[in-house]
């Protein structure tokens, strides 16, 4: 079972990778600004400097004062170690130019567009999802529209954990695939070899996201043209309570009371409704639907007959 840990583990590790590279470019941002001032302020006092060397007149400069001190031959005057009295006299660091400041920023960016390509991989192909179910698709089949989809989902859950907690999936044999039926059966004798029980009490559905959807010709199955074979994959969060126990009532997984977690759903579409053919638990971000095809164009669209 996936709980709601999964969820803000994935939502904290985003949020720490951003929060590095945005503390990244705002040090350097700082060190660049301050940089430029530093080298603004010493322009400035070089050509103040400059300017009272000029106005003052030779009669008023100090005498040389060489010829009162003797230096032996192959002596030098004595340096004064440690840092400069005075801190003007501390050299300061060339200021970049248009070009450094320009490389500079561009690799910023490069490196931001790359956390968040990483990051936000599942986030931008569910947009894209979205776009093409919600203005294109949706208006000639009603079945691929957002919110029906999840209102499918809503209606089938409360049969999915009904069947898990008391081991009969007859209720589902109408919307879910043989496939589905047998490893849903399997994980329960399982359940039932160890001398353990699921209780799973389903509370409500909280949030569906449709993160892909993909569609190939199969001839073996005399499936030419889309809708049918659609295949959707969402990312359910729901809240119930689904824990395993054994015997003795102790605790082997999951929780005792109500809790958010999420989990991949998979649709296929067998050519008027959706079939379920797959739910497991999700602990990470769904990143390779984006190597799938596009669905074709709607004009290739037919239902079968």
């Amino acid at each position: 079972m996936s709980h709601s840990s999964s969820l803000l583990n994935r939502s904290s590790h985003r949020r720490l990778i951003l929060s590095l590279a945005l503390t990244v470019l705002t040090v350097n941002f700082s060190l660049l600004t301050e940089s430029q001032a530093q080298a603004t302020s010493e322009s400035q006092a070089q050509a103040t400097s400059e300017s009272q060397a000029q106005a003052t007149p030779e009669s008023q400069a100090p005498p040389h004062k060489s010829a009162s001190k003797r230096h032996y031959k192959g002596t030098s005057p004595a340096e004064p170690k440690g840092p400069p009295s005075d801190i003007s006299q501390i050299p300061l660091p060339k200021a970049r130019g248009f070009w450094g400041t320009f490389f500079f920023w561009l690799g910023g960016v490069f490196c931001m567009y790359q956390v968040g390509k990483r990051v936000f991989s599942e986030q931008a192909h569910e947009r894209q999802t979205l776009k093409r179910l919600r203005d294109e698709i949706g208006h000639f089949f009603p079945e691929f529209e957002p919110i029906n989809i999840q209102k499918w989902v809503s209606i089938a859950a409360p049969h999915l954990y009904h069947g898990r907690r008391e081991g009969d999936f007859s209720s589902m044999e109408s919307f879910t695939s043989d496939v589905f039926l047998k490893a849903q059966l399997s994980l329960t004798e399982e359940l039932n070899e160890r001398g353990h029980k699921r209780v799973a009490h389903f509370d409500k559905v909280i949030a569906v996201h449709t993160l892909g959807a993909s569609w190939a010709e199969d001839e073996t199955q005399l499936i030419k043209h889309p809708p049918q074979g659609v295949e959707l994959t969402l990312r359910v969060e729901s809240k119930a309570i689904d824990f395993v126990e054994d015997q003795t009532g102790t605790l082997i997984s999951g929780k005792k009371k109500p809790h958010q977690f999420e989990s991949i759903w998979r649709l296929i579409h067998n050519g008027k409704t959706w079939t379920l053919v797959d739910v497991y638990d999700s602990k990470e971000d769904i990143t390779h639907l984006s190597q799938f095809p596009p669905l074709p164009p709607i004009a290739e669209w037919r239902r079968p007959t």
